[in-house]
């Protein structure tokens, strides 16, 4: 949730970024992502069947893979800065 903590601040400091079409779909990919792995975290925590926690376990991998994929840069500020940028070629 590094990503979606810090553009939560970013609305709330600088209002709504302008970006593209293909960088809005990257942002509420990671926004979705963020969410969707953040949930699955919470249910290892109480799943009880070692099955159940194995499907969760993959599907986390698989999720923070994507996630990998779409970040392309380490820091939610210069992820930011690269859909701005690219939003404006």
């Amino acid at each position: 949730m590094v990503f979606s903590n810090y553009y939560k601040g970013v609305l709330s400091s600088q209002g709504v970024p302008h970006l593209n079409v293909e960088q809005h779909r990257r942002l509420l990919n990671i926004l979705a992502l963020e969410q969707e792995l953040k949930t699955i975290t919470g249910l290892k925590e109480k799943i009880k069947s070692s099955d159940d926690l194995y499907k969760l376990y993959v599907k986390g991998n698989r999720l923070e893979k994507q996630l990998k994929d779409l970040y392309q840069t380490s820091s939610p500020k210069e992820i930011l800065f690269d859909m701005i940028e690219k939003s404006k070629n």
